[in-house]
């Protein structure tokens, strides 16, 4: 998908402070993730607040370079094409930063801040693609960098609002990791397809439990994960249709977190607030909680909801759906059972044990899973594995 569209670049309303902007903003992306139509609009949005001239979001299958999310706003169509020319000149021009590839997320690279002044003078791209369009600057972040796929989000600065401040950096940054989880999950649950009744489909067949709430724990929605929870007497309870923790104290915390996440997005930090359930010697369970209720597209489904409560316990069976990874690096059956006994926490003793073959055989294989994974050390395969697996239960599960 590729969209294009020109439009006004100038600043955002001043009458908006940054925080407040910056929630909105926040909100009508998570909207994205339910409806990747959207997209446009927002980025002509964020592009519109940070006083920039363009901005683009890129999905790319490492596999083959296709884009499967492309998405431009401010430039004109005989512009981005003519851009395709100067792939090469991009590549060098990053290539003068160089930790670009491997920099930390959310960390901006600003190219008059990094690139110097002579490589600027010569780079084609610059000269010949940039500066005749009167864009003499830019900000790009990196959002996903995986095996299978990267996302890169950009803007560029027209020559008569100057230079990138430490103001966009910041807000820039800021915006990152929503950008990011939104990515992710367009790209997992493409909503083009699902119609906004089945999306509770789509929440049951998440392996975590998943609980969506009201802002005084009201509970509108469980997948069938959470409700084996709450129904097995643990420090999570369904009364009187609302959530609550058995422990008075903690029952507090989360309650107030779920507030917290009701009322501003940005207090929440990119992963959530987290609430122990849980205290020794019991295992330890953790609620994260993230907001749901800026933004209008999941009023389809579920309209009251303001929060998203996700539950998870260190004695949790994990339920890894490791077909698409044994898919992309070629595992056998063999193998894949072995990968799985191990992401359960298995010794090597024990997953022989359970798959009834000698420890040599459990050996053979794992050697060969971490040769076709790239991996040297068995806790780099499971981290690889984490990050590569869709957080849904397997099929046959």
């Amino acid at each position: 998908m590729q969209i294009l569209c020109g439009g006004p670049w100038m600043k955002t309303d001043t009458q908006l402070d940054d925080t407040e902007r910056l929630s909105e903003l926040i909100g009508a992306i998570y909207d994205c993730a339910i409806d990747p139509g959207r997209w446009e609009a927002t980025l002509t949005d964020i592009r519109d607040f940070l006083g920039c001239h363009n901005a683009a979001l890129y999905l790319i299958d490492a596999a083959n370079g296709a884009a499967r999310l492309s998405v431009v706003v401010g430039i004109e169509p005989q512009w981005q094409q003519k851009m395709l020319v100067y792939n090469d000149s991009v590549m060098e021009l990053f290539g003068h930063a160089s930790d670009y590839y491997t920099r930390p997320f959310d960390h901006a690279f600003v190219i008059r801040r990094e690139i110097p002044d002579e490589v600027m003078q010569t780079n084609r791209y610059v000269v010949e693609w940039a500066r005749p369009q009167g864009i003499e600057d830019a900000i790009h972040i990196t959002l996903l960098r995986e095996a299978t796929r990267m996302s890169l989000f950009s803007l560029g600065r027209h020559e008569s609002a100057g230079y990138i401040t430490d103001r966009e950096v910041r807000l820039v940054e800021m915006l990152a990791p929503h950008l990011r989880r939104a990515v992710a999950i367009s790209d997992l649950i493409d909503m083009k397809t699902i119609e906004a009744e089945s999306l509770g489909g789509a929440f049951d067949a998440v392996a975590a439990g998943v609980i969506l709430v009201g802002v005084t724990g009201t509970i509108l929605h469980t997948n069938r994960a959470a409700e084996r929870l709450l129904d097995n007497g643990g420090p999570l309870q369904a009364i009187q249709g609302k959530l609550r923790a058995s422990d008075p104290a903690i029952n507090e915390r989360l309650m107030r977190a779920i507030a917290v996440a009701a009322g501003d997005r940005l207090e929440t930090g990119a992963s959530g607030l987290g609430v122990a359930l849980t205290q020794d010697p019991a295992p330890l369970s953790i609620a994260h909680v993230l907001p749901v209720s800026r933004g209008d597209a999941h009023v389809r489904f579920v309209p009251n909801a303001v929060a998203a409560v996700f539950l998870s316990s260190a004695d949790d069976n994990p339920r890894i759906n490791l077909e698409p990874v044994a898919e992309a690096y070629g595992l056998t059956p063999a193998e894949t059972r072995l990968l799985g006994r191990i992401m359960c926490g298995e010794s090597l003793a024990q997953a022989s044990v359970a798959l009834n073959v000698t420890p040599n055989t459990s050996r053979t294989h794992l050697s060969r899973i971490m040769a076709k994974t790239g991996t040297r050390r068995q806790p780099e395969l499971v981290a690889l594995v984490n990050r590569l697996a869709p957080p849904f239960a397997p099929r046959h599960q």
